[in-house]
């Protein structure tokens, strides 16, 4: 391996860092306006996470739980089974 391509090879690593950092902040972000029962603003910004990644299931709980407490249960309970075959569909790739 070239100096040059450790180089890149070291920032590339760098930069998955805070890419997972920023996504953390994202995701403590909706679970404070959970908290403040800011709930439009939790499901809107849940809508930026989940535009980036569709299967983020933190997004997708307080998206799910956000309608829950504004009294979309029909919604509610679509995010959950998202959730549910999320979940079921990595313990089905583990077993294999």
């Amino acid at each position: 391996m070239t100096h040059k391509s450790q180089h890149y090879t070291i920032i590339a690593g760098c930069l998955r860092q805070i890419l997972c950092v920023i996504m953390q902040a994202k995701i403590l972000k909706v679970k404070l306006l959970l908290a403040t029962k800011d709930y439009s603003g939790a499901i809107a910004e849940t809508g930026y996470i989940l535009k980036e990644d569709e299967n983020d299931l933190d997004a997708l709980l307080v998206r799910g739980r956000a309608y829950y407490y504004l009294a979309d249960h029909d919604v509610a309970m679509r995010f959950v089974r998202r959730i549910l075959r999320i979940t079921y569909s990595e313990l089905v790739g583990l077993m294999l």
